[in-house]
């Protein structure tokens, strides 16, 4: 018969249901970022153009590979150079792409993974930052850089779509 006596584990067991609220919060926000990346990066991927295209590339392989190295080293404890040296690419990949491109938002993506190396570049020169504090800011930019990508497309899909009906609406008056 159950005791309505507190048991010697209550404190283990509390602690034990707060560690799984907190890895089921942890996953379901890593759901979360994954489903959103997914989406803008298939949008890219179909609706937009060469620059829009290879944007959505670049980012969602940087999200592989950051999510496949942060799996294997998760402890934010000290600076991820795996992280970095996968940031520093990505940074030089939206470098050559906003020098190609006549688009604005790759400027914008390239100036948000620049102060995602940034960031692990101060780790590497201040090692007390909060191993949370370093996930967060670290993960917080790629947020920004796939809504300036989204809004960039669809900017464009706008004015293709604003050109196209005039034409259409241009080659009627005159036929």
């Amino acid at each position: 018969m159950p005791s309505c006596e507190r048991s010697r584990n209550f404190d283990d067991d509390l602690d034990g249901l707060l560690g799984l609220l907190k890895c089921s919060v942890t996953m379901t926000l890593l759901l979360l970022y994954v489903m959103f990346t997914l989406c803008c990066c298939g949008y890219a991927l179909a609706a937009g153009g060469v620059t829009g295209r290879a944007g959505g590339i670049v980012i969602l392989t940087k999200t592989v590979l950051d999510l496949s190295t942060a799996w294997i080293n998760y402890s934010w404890q000290e600076t991820m150079y795996p992280l970095l040296v996968i940031d520093v690419v990505c940074l030089f990949c939206f470098i050559a792409l906003a020098l190609r491109s006549d688009r604005l938002w790759p400027l914008w993506a390239t100036g948000f993974q620049f102060v995602a190396v940034l960031i692990h570049l101060a780790t590497v020169w201040e090692i007390d930052i909060a191993p949370k504090a370093y996930q967060a800011l670290q993960q917080f930019w790629t947020i920004p850089m796939q809504l300036v990508m989204l809004s960039g497309i669809m900017a464009d899909q706008r004015m293709r779509f604003s050109g196209a009906l005039r034409g259409n609406m241009e080659s009627r008056r005159t036929g």
